[in-house]
């Protein structure tokens, strides 16, 4: 619920829609802290797909999120957007 209340929001936004976006974003505000997080690192995992790196502090907690919630789909996700084979390597693609 949180990441279609989020979707939702940025739609909204996107249309022009302020107060649609308020009040989705407010609905996404009300579940559960870890929801939130989880939809904060899957937006930038995304984004930082569109650009091809992710800064330093979001690949960590990105990986830090991912060892507490037992998620390796999101560290394998990483690895292809920062070209690393560990967690530690570089965070921007070379072109």
């Amino acid at each position: 619920m949180t990441a279609t209340a989020t979707l939702l929001a940025m739609t909204a936004w996107c249309d022009g829609e302020a107060e649609s976006a308020s009040r989705f974003a407010e609905l996404a505000g009300e579940h559960d802290e870890e929801s939130r997080e989880l939809v904060t690192h899957l937006l930038r995992l995304e984004a930082g797909a569109h650009q091809g790196w992710l800064p330093r502090e979001q690949v960590e907690a990105l990986l830090e999120y991912a060892r507490r919630a037992r998620r390796g789909d999101l560290v394998l996700r990483m690895r292809v957007i920062t070209g690393s084979r560990s967690g530690g390597g570089r965070h921007r693609r070379e072109d």
